[in-house]
């Protein structure tokens, strides 16, 4: 009987040692994540984890739906000097986004809403330069119809939009008459596509471009239903244009910065030609202004080249030079051994940082001498740029980006 008894204690004692040591063992501390795949231990499955894998990319989409009827020409004009100063400070937020840019010209008579005569679409990309291609691009003519309704359901249904709850999606309509003139159209009724565009997540800003006139109430109505914002400016397409000591250095610096591209593929020649073309383009349509807008979004992280140029392709590591024909090359590059094409790679990827160190540093400069002057200028802020900029910037901050400075 006394071996049982002592059997019996030996056995809890055993029991309740092995238990405490398990549990011990539970307890400790865990900074699990999300990605980690060794499961959770019992007492993590009701704690947080303390380790959140971040997201690899954010995009913001951004699409502008501009009226191209005659009187729009300012307006044009005024988005070809400034959309590298909207591409500077978007493509600037934190986190860092990818940014693509989406374009539609739309106008007509009446018949021209519901056919394809008055309708161009040129779907979201991040090819910067043959987005500014397209833009420049644009001319005006035609009647007084502008198919609002129809180029909102365009923008929402002909679109590429990145379908990530994370993504911003911002479409801006700018026209000058009145926005309900294709209602008569079911699938066009300026309430039926903009409560489609929300529903896809798409945020509406209208942008009424006065001239003299009223503007309609639906332009208002439009951005209400899609949680946008509604803006009125003059038709005119008045613009912050001010030249700065930094400019004429920043040309010059944009010069050098193109030496510094390698190009490659069937498209490599085309695109540099193109680089270059739409620099000329800045120039002329907004002096050197523009071309110093241009020369920083050259120089940031928002402008891709990769597809055509050796120098950014390089930087992906599942990138193999050794498997580029070498028809695909530039003459330059054919006559090199391969040692000879990474050397040459590499000298200008390193002159390309130097380069866009001294843009960076002329930059802040100009920034700051530019913000002084609108001060002293008592700029009121009603400008085309300055009403897009700080539309935009206000949603990127509701989705979560920061920005430095005002």
């Amino acid at each position: 009987m006394l071996r049982r008894i002592l059997f019996s204690l030996l056995l809890i004692g055993l029991f309740c040692g092995g238990f405490v040591s398990a549990q011990s063992a539970f307890d400790e501390d865990s900074t699990w994540g999300v990605n980690n795949i060794t499961p959770p231990r019992t007492s993590d499955r009701y704690r947080a984890p303390q380790k959140i894998a971040p997201m690899e990319k954010r995009y913001i989409d951004l699409v502008f739906a501009i009226d191209v009827s005659g009187s729009m020409n300012n307006i044009i004009a005024a988005t070809q000097k400034k959309i590298w100063a909207i591409v500077n400070q978007m493509t600037n937020a934190r986190p860092r986004p990818d940014l693509r840019i989406g374009l539609i010209a739309y106008r007509g008579e009446k018949e021209e809403c519901y056919g394809t005569t008055g309708f161009h679409v040129w779907d979201l990309s991040d090819d910067l330069d043959k987005i500014y291609e397209n833009l420049m691009g644009l001319t005006t003519g035609g009647g007084s119809t502008e198919c609002v309704g129809r180029a909102i359901y365009e923008a929402t249904h002909s679109m590429n939009w990145d379908n990530s709850p994370q993504t911003l999606k911002i479409l801006f309509v700018l026209g000058n008459e009145g926005a309900n003139q294709d209602s008569d159209q079911l699938n066009y009724g300026y309430k039926t596509v903009s409560q489609g565009a929300i529903r896809n997540n798409i945020n509406i800003n209208t942008v009424y471009c006065r001239g003299g006139g009223t503007p309609t109430p639906e332009w208002a109505e439009i951005a209400r239903l899609a949680d946008g914002a509604y803006t009125t400016i003059g038709l005119e397409g008045k613009v912050v244009q001010i030249i700065t000591p930094m400019d004429k250095p920043l040309e010059q610096l944009n010069h050098k910065l193109n030496d510094t591209y390698v190009y490659y593929g069937h498209s490599g020649r085309k695109n540099k030609a193109r680089q270059e073309s739409m620099d000329a383009k800045a120039s002329a349509v907004g002096g050197s202004s523009t071309m110093a807008d241009r020369t920083m979004a050259k120089s940031g992280p928002g402008y891709k080249s990769d597809s055509w140029d050796l120098v950014d392709a390089m930087k992906n590591e599942n990138f193999k030079l050794a498997l580029i024909e070498k028809e695909k090359l530039s003459e330059e590059m054919q006559k090199m051994t391969d040692e000879e094409r990474k050397a040459h790679i590499e000298k200008n990827a390193q002159e390309r940082i130097q380069i866009q160190k001294k843009i960076k540093e002329l930059a802040e400069k100009r920034t700051e001498y530019i913000q002084t002057e609108m001060k002293k200028q008592k700029m009121t802020g009603d400008e085309f740029d300055q009403v897009i900029l700080k539309t935009l910037r206000k949603q990127a901050e509701n989705k979560g980006y920061k920005f430095e400075g005002k």
